[in-house]
């Protein structure tokens, strides 16, 4: 049965929680940012921690002590839910890694046990009659999350084709969503939930280029779209497209095209 649900902002990295033990089998995912479980924690110490980790589904055993630290300056979003019991696969599971157990969770799993979270929220504090019912269905979803995360490749086995494509697709259309708040490889690898190094392996794989390369592609793929407007102003269609201003429009254009954006159109568009 489900007895407690929670999610929200945490600030781990400000507010680290201290280890403690607890009376409930625990799912805890990270939906935004990075934590760490932290284990071991003594009078006057912090205990020890892994290293914080993003787009992540733990499970704890009722009697494995953890706390939580997190990354300093950036909140975290966590989702948290408690049941008594858990299924006898998921028992053998958790005891083959040694009372506790974690799995990476793709963007669409995190969307999903957000939602699942605050569904139950109101019904745990409030159940109604169909209460037992959702707890059920709510076990069943994580539990099929936990093991069929548990079935893929460890994170240094080479990425599946299929996967590595779809990683690819999601960080460029994630990208041309936010052209303009988005300054560049770090921001996206960590939206994407991993290193730049394993991205740029990624894109080298699937696309023959750099991250750099491709969001400077896919910026100036915004600004020639953009610029097939007549009355569209270099100045605007600059900050619309990511660039920091008219004239890196300009340098990137020439580089890439041998023309400035004005003879582009020129030539494209006869004006």
């Amino acid at each position: 049965m489900l007895t407690y649900v929670s999610l929200g902002p945490r600030d781990f990295g400000e507010h680290p929680l201290q280890a403690k033990t607890r009376v409930a089998w625990e799912f805890y995912a990270v939906l935004r940012g990075r934590i760490a479980p932290l284990f071991g924690a003594s009078a006057g110490g912090q205990g020890e921690s892994s290293r914080p980790r993003a787009a992540t589904l733990w499970l704890f055993r009722p009697e494995c002590a953890h706390g939580w630290v997190g990354e300093r300056n950036r909140k975290a979003g966590i989702a948290v839910f408690h049941f008594t019991r858990v299924s006898a696969a998921l028992e053998r599971a958790a005891d083959a890694a040694g009372s506790w157990l974690a799995v990476d969770i793709s963007r669409l799993e995190q969307g999903r046990i957000g939602r699942l979270g605050r569904e139950l929220q109101p019904l745990c504090w409030n159940p109604d009659a169909l209460f037992e019912f959702h707890s059920q269905r709510a076990l069943a979803e994580l539990t099929i999350l936990v093991l069929g995360g548990l079935n893929q490749p460890p994170a240094h086995a080479p990425v599946a084709a299929s996967s590595a494509a779809a990683r690819v697709r999601e960080a460029e259309d994630w990208f041309r969503a936010h052209l303009v708040e988005c300054n560049g490889v770090r921001n996206l690898a960590r939206w994407a939930g991993t290193s730049e190094a394993h991205l740029r392996r990624l894109f080298l794989s699937e696309r023959g280029c750099s991250p750099k390369e491709r969001i400077d592609q896919i910026r100036l793929e915004r600004a020639a779209e953009l610029m097939r407007e007549p009355h569209g102003k270099l100045e605007a269609i600059a900050a619309e497209s990511g660039f920091a201003s008219c004239s890196s429009l300009c340098h990137a254009f020439r580089n890439a095209c041998g023309l400035s954006p004005t003879e582009w159109r020129a030539q494209c568009f006869g004006e």
